[in-house]
């Protein structure tokens, strides 16, 4: 199954030009099997001043996705990307989020990585930094930390080394998104993963057991070594 594990909607990314149908539509036109829906929790979005109701529209936005997804033929998990600043700015893919997670910790986005580290080992949630060289953001404290992306957007692309690298150091498991806004996007990558994965909670157990994964990007299909799978 191709996968695209990191990808935003209007609904709730603002930074987004996609209604989650059309983001449906262009992962299926172009050969994806299953997308994660991974939208911005912010600290500096409006909408967060009042979090239940947040989380509401956040999952609601999921269930519209799912429903176009559904009917397509492309499955749809539900994901997040959690912005913090403490330590530093950084931004977290949070993989194996349910509906009650979502709810229950809405306020990350205030917290630090460490507080959001151990909400997601109370819950199950694998915890992975996007695109972690990306401008002035650097790989934060590792030990906070579950995997390392390496994101296809150009100016991070040419990075992959560099979080595989840091992966194999530390003791972490390596992802593969797009970080798909727009339809103008053209980067074409990801993760081949098993077909009977279904579920969020059955990517993040399959991100904890695997020996490898399989990503691909550039043109090509690279496999790593999961090095976290001797951390858990």
């Amino acid at each position: 199954m191709i996968l695209d594990t990191h990808v935003h909607s209007a609904g709730i990314s603002l930074c987004s030009s996609l209604s989650v149908e059309e983001l449906a539509d262009i992962k299926k036109s172009r050969g994806y099997d299953g997308v994660i829906l991974t939208n911005h929790c912010q600290a500096w979005y409006e909408s967060v001043k009042d979090l239940k109701k947040w989380a509401e529209d956040f999952l609601a936005e999921y269930e519209r996705g799912k429903r176009r997804a559904d009917k397509i033929g492309l499955k749809m998990f539900l994901g997040i990307e959690v912005t913090v600043t403490v330590p530093e700015y950084a931004d977290y893919l949070l993989y194996g989020a349910t509906e009650e997670f979502i709810k229950k910790t809405a306020g990350l986005c205030f917290g630090s990585q460490s507080d959001m580290y151990r909400a997601c080992r109370d819950y199950g949630v694998f915890m992975v930094q996007a695109h972690p060289f990306r401008g002035k953001i650097r790989p934060q404290d590792p030990a906070y930390l579950d995997g390392i992306e390496i994101n296809c957007q150009p100016a991070d692309v040419v990075l992959a080394d560099k979080s595989a690298e840091f992966a194999k150091e530390n003791g972490l498991t390596v992802t593969c998104g797009t970080d798909f806004h727009h339809s103008a996007m053209k980067d074409y990558g990801g993760m081949i993963v098993p077909d009977g994965i279904n579920s969020a909670e059955s990517f993040a157990d399959y991100l904890r057991k695997t020996d490898y994964t399989e990503v691909f990007f550039g043109g090509e299909i690279r496999k790593y070594k999961n090095y976290g799978k001797s951390q858990i």
